[in-house]
């Protein structure tokens, strides 16, 4: 009977306890996404540097994703993270995606991507427009 019980418990605590660990981001998943984001930012900058012309980061808002242009892949953060990008393209019509572009230069259009999950924690990851440094700002 005592091992019945024992059994019965092991079991609850099998299927119960990994539903505690597999809520939301965890703080790592998260500090990851900013810095993956800032540095496919960073790799497009070089890109546009070393080829002599132009890469756009294109954010879809939607499905929380991203792509760099010439490049098939898309780039997904977590549904848990909110994206919000600032400041779109100079001219860039409101109902196209926003973007980010960077110019053979090293300029770019400039921009502030937001990264936020619920518990507050928050993340700006700032593409300067005359240089076209990227930053991160917790």
């Amino acid at each position: 009977m005592e091992l019945l019980v024992v059994l019965t418990i092991i079991g609850l605590m099998v299927s119960v306890v990994p539903s505690f660990f597999s809520k939301g981001v965890s703080g790592a998943e998260f500090k990851g996404a900013a810095r993956s984001l800032s540095a496919s930012l960073r790799s497009a900058r070089a890109h546009a540097i070393s080829r002599h012309r132009d890469v756009t980061v294109s954010f879809n808002l939607e499905d929380n994703s991203y792509q760099i242009s010439g490049n098939d892949k898309r780039y997904v953060f977590p549904r848990e993270i909110e994206v919000v990008v600032h400041k779109k393209g100079v001219g860039q019509p409101d109902d196209e995606p926003p973007t980010i572009q960077f110019y053979a230069d090293g300029g770019s259009t400039g921009g502030r991507v937001s990264l936020s999950k619920g518990d507050n924690a928050h993340y700006d990851i700032d593409v300067d427009w005359l240089t076209g440094q990227v930053k991160i700002l917790q």
